[in-house]
């Protein structure tokens, strides 16, 4: 299984760490990133035990932080299409 960050769910992911970074400092920021790996490879052991959200894309939060990972399994691939703060613009995934 081989997990593929889509260029938009990458910069989010960088606009979140920046956020953290700029707000807390640089620990805050590895943490964010620490937390994102440890739900990066639980979707590849598992990809279908989290929950469809809508239609082929699933989803799971992070534990410490407010963001939710939206992804898509294709074949031996899993997709993140989306890695998004789960209070703002929830459906901003979609068309995607």
């Amino acid at each position: 299984m081989t997990l593929v960050v889509r260029p938009l769910a990458e910069r989010e992911i960088r606009a979140a760490a920046r956020y953290y970074a700029k707000a807390a400092g640089p620990r805050l920021r590895e943490a964010f990133l620490s937390e994102l790996d440890e739900a990066f490879a639980s979707i590849i052991a598992a990809p279908s035990a989290f929950p469809v959200v809508e239609g082929g894309i699933r989803g799971t939060l992070l534990s410490r932080f407010p963001y939710r990972i939206y992804y898509v399994v294709e074949d031996e691939d899993v997709f993140v299409i989306a890695c998004l703060h789960a209070r703002r613009r929830p459906g901003l995934y979609r068309g995607r």
